[in-house]
């Protein structure tokens, strides 16, 4: 089972997984941690793909964005000390970042320092393509719209 959540607010989080717990399960947390840069893009290009495969899309607002990325490093310290996972893993998008003792572990420090440290090459390739792939997206959206716009007044 996945339950997907930011851990924005830690209270809803805590009492869901003691539930399941409760029920006879073992809860994994499998927390992505990545840079502001790499999560604002992510939430453009989900959004542009989708609008873009289905004519639809699920713009998160950067207030909201900011919540949970400004949220995690103390949602973690909570879980940590009240030991509400089973355990913990800190994954990035290139692969598993941390998979061990959580409990005895500073996880916060972890997900601090992959978030500041510099980009390799790779991942400013990365971002570079991936917000030109974007901009592309949102381009074409544009002209999609004045097309449309266009066609029908002319076909009035």
């Amino acid at each position: 089972m996945v339950i997907e959540n930011t851990f924005k607010r830690k209270e809803p989080v805590k009492k869901k997984v003691e539930k399941i717990i409760n029920a006879g399960y073992d809860v994994q947390a499998r927390i992505v941690v990545s840079s502001y840069d790499k999560s604002m893009l992510g939430g453009y290009a989900r959004y542009e793909d989708r609008k873009e495969k289905s004519g639809t899309g699920r713009f998160i607002h950067e207030d909201r964005l900011n919540d949970g990325y400004n949220a995690l490093p103390d949602s973690l310290q909570t879980f940590k000390e009240q030991n509400v996972f089973s355990s913990i893993q800190l994954h990035t998008r290139e692969g598993v970042l941390f998979d061990g003792d959580y409990r005895n572990t500073d996880i916060v420090a972890i997900v601090k320092q992959e978030r500041c440290r510099e980009y390799t090459p790779v991942e400013v390739k990365f971002l570079s393509d991936g917000w030109e792939k974007v901009g592309n997206q949102m381009q074409a959206r544009k002209n999609l719209r004045k097309s449309l716009i266009e066609w029908k007044i002319v076909s009035k």
